[in-house]
Order: structure tokens, then sequence, then C-alpha cells
């Protein structure tokens, strides 16, 4: 009877040894699981600037939990992703997202990021940041002719809001060398579309002059200080 009580005992104690055992695992795996749900959480992204021109740049961050160790980070526009690195800090050009994103300018690019995690020989991604808009605006100006009552045509060159305060803009008309009109940007910009503009005030007996004879208006911009610079034109 005695050994009875003692392999029963023993039987027990058995039992509670594996049901330690086997509670430990458990807690093994479900720490080891909550690590990794915590160091795939989305990370934050962030961009220097959300309007550009084509030729200028955006530098995008994006930003891992304090937590993760990160192995490699990837940034994308619908189902492209950048090709210029596996870094966590890129700087792309307007043309760069542009073609990224399939796109023409002017147009706005929505841009996410994710990061992997090396757990062994697998690369574990990270859910994916929330979006980020960047508008790229053409660097062809946009006009437009508009004549209220009164004695003036009033001519708007739109121009990319990025566009530095030495911007200059000139105004023609048909395919004349020299301009008819030379204005320094507008200090302001449009709250809508961020653009900056040239105004130019022309009378109407001149505008209709020139354009009885030549038949277009167009408008080209420059910067003063860059003598190389000269941007694109718009006819109207």
């Amino acid at each position: 009877m005695e050994a009875g009580h003692h392999r029963v005992f023993s039987f027990i104690m058995a039992g509670h040894l594996l049901f330690a055992i086997l509670m430990n695992m458990l807690f093994l795996t479900v720490s080891s699981h909550e690590y990794q749900v915590q160091a795939l959480l989305p990370p934050t992204l962030t961009v220097s600037t959300s309007v550009i021109s084509e030729t200028d740049s955006v530098t995008l961050h994006c930003q891992p939990p304090a937590s993760a160790s990160v192995h490699h980070c990837y940034f994308y526009t619908g189902e492209q992703q950048s090709n210029k690195g596996n870094s966590c800090l890129q700087t792309l050009t307007g043309t760069e997202l542009l073609f990224m994103s399939h796109q023409r300018s002017p147009a706005e690019v929505k841009v996410r990021c994710f990061y992997t995690v090396k757990y062994g020989a697998v690369n574990s991604p990270s859910l994916h940041s929330d979006t980020s808009s960047i508008t790229i605006q053409s660097q062809t100006p946009q006009m437009s002719v508009q004549h209220y009552d009164g004695e003036y045509v009033f001519i708007t060159c739109s121009l990319p809001g990025s566009v530095k305060d030495d911007t200059k803009c000139n105004l023609y008309f048909g395919e004349a060398s020299r301009p008819v009109r030379n204005l320094a940007v507008s200090k302001e910009s449009s709250r809508k579309t961020k653009q900056r503009f040239c105004q130019f005030y022309v009378a109407v007996p001149d505008f209709l002059r020139n354009v009885d004879t030549d038949c277009c208006v167009s408008c080209r911009w420059f910067r003063s200080n860059c003598g190389r610079h000269f941007t694109g034109a718009d006819d109207s």
C-alpha cells in the first residue's frame, strides 16, 4: 500500500513538473510574440516639405519605434519602391517621385514606408506608415489672361511655390527675343495651390496690337543670380 501511495505521489509530482515546464514554454512563446509585435509597430514617416518642383528635392525619414532593431527601411508610392538603397533617411527629387508613381507634373504623390527586423535568417516587415502627400509642381509656368472693365489686361504667370525670391518673369509676344515686360516674382503665394506668381498689366490697345500681330503671349521665368537658369515657357 505504501509503495502504491509513493507511485501516485511521484506521478502527481511529475504532472506538476510537466505543467510547470509547459507553462514556462508558453510564457516564453507569448513574451517572444509580444516582443515581435512591439518591434513591428508601424514607423512614422516625415517629409521635409510637402510642395516641390520637378528639380527640387524632398527628404523622407522613416522613423521606427525606438525599441526596434531595424535592418532596412523601404519607401514606395503605389506598387513602386525606391531604388536608392535601404536607408531610413532618403532624399528624392520631384522627377524621381514622378517616375516612381508613373505620373507627370503637376501631380500629388502619396508616399509610405516600412522597415524590416532580422530574426535569424528571416527579415520580418513592419506594418506600413501612414501616407504622406507631396505636391509636385510643373516647372513650366501657367498663364491666365483676364480683362475686366477698364483700360488694362491682366496677365498672370503662375510659378512653382518653391521658386526663390530672386526669380523674375519675362513677358513676350510672339517669337520676340526681347521681353515687353519684366517683373520680380511676388512675395506671396496662393493659399490653395502654393504657387507664386508675376502679374502683368498691359494696356488694352498695346495688348490688341501685339496679339493681332504675333498671335500668342508667353511667359518665361529665371533666377537673376543664376545666369544659366532659364526655365520653361507657356504659350497662351
